[in-house]
């Protein structure tokens, strides 16, 4: 019944319009406005998936240098995803600190019930216990980008994600999920503006942005001070070496 008095309500307004371009002798007028009305594109908001890590805080600082200091709170989106990684707590924090350093908030999304229920189905445990991750967590941030009118949804994939082989953070992954995307009739862009660039070259980047990197979070361990010894740090240390620049003597726990 409701749906019934909402549409009812509609057509008596579009009647009502239409009998006014009449009677006003102004149809042309009339016609134009609702082409305008139609063609309306959606607001630039951009939506980033922030881990705390060193791409993802670089892509950050880049957005919010693009759209401008004083836009961002209006036109930055940000989410967290917990999904029961090892290092999820210390991301959390990094993100969070990194998110207010720049006047912005983040929205976080508890998925650690379903990550320890996979982890516990597992024989050799995993520090990431959700495979191919990048599948639910965009399907998640499509929702939330729809619901916020985002224009973009942002991912901090490399250069060094494609020569790995990560499946879902290659290329075609995304480029199969934005035709995904399109076939809903809503017009959300996938971004990966990092995809052809090394980590090294992101943290020279982010360097010129004026990001501390010592606040971001890179140790599969969940440490609160990284380990320096883990998959993850050693291609952190690499990373910064390759870009020249110098992290703190005593950043990890061991060399």
């Amino acid at each position: 019944m409701l749906s019934f008095n909402i549409f009812s309500r509609c057509t008596s307004l579009a009647t009502h319009k239409k009998s006014q371009c009449k009677l006003n002798g102004n149809t042309e007028t009339c016609v134009r406005a609702r082409q305008r009305s139609y063609s309306s594109q959606p607001k630039e908001r951009h939506l980033l998936l922030l881990s705390g890590g060193v791409e993802s805080t670089t892509l950050l600082y880049d957005i919010v240098k693009q759209v401008g200091r004083s836009e961002a709170a209006e036109k930055v989106r940000l989410i967290f995803f917990d999904y029961a990684q090892r290092g999820a707590e210390m991301e959390w924090i990094s993100s969070v600190k990194n998110a207010q350093n720049l006047g912005l908030s983040v929205t976080k999304f508890d998925l650690k019930p379903i990550g320890e229920t996979l982890r516990s189905m597992q024989k050799s445990k995993l520090h990431v216990p959700i495979m191919h991750r990048n599948l639910p967590i965009l399907s998640l941030a499509v929702s939330f980008a729809a619901q916020e009118d985002v224009s973009h949804i942002h991912l901090g994939i490399t250069l060094d994600d494609q020569q790995k082989n990560y499946a879902s953070a290659s290329i075609a992954f995304v480029d199969a999920y934005q035709a995904m995307i399109n076939s809903l009739g809503i017009s959300i862009k996938v971004e990966t503006r990092f995809s052809k660039l090394s980590k090294s070259q992101i943290i020279q980047l982010g360097h010129s942005h004026g990001l501390n990197y010592s606040s971001t979070y890179s140790c599969m361990l969940g440490h609160e001070k990284h380990c320096g010894t883990c998959m993850q740090c050693k291609a952190r240390k690499q990373a910064f070496i390759d870009a020249g620049v110098p992290e703190a003597p005593d950043f990890y726990r061991s060399s």
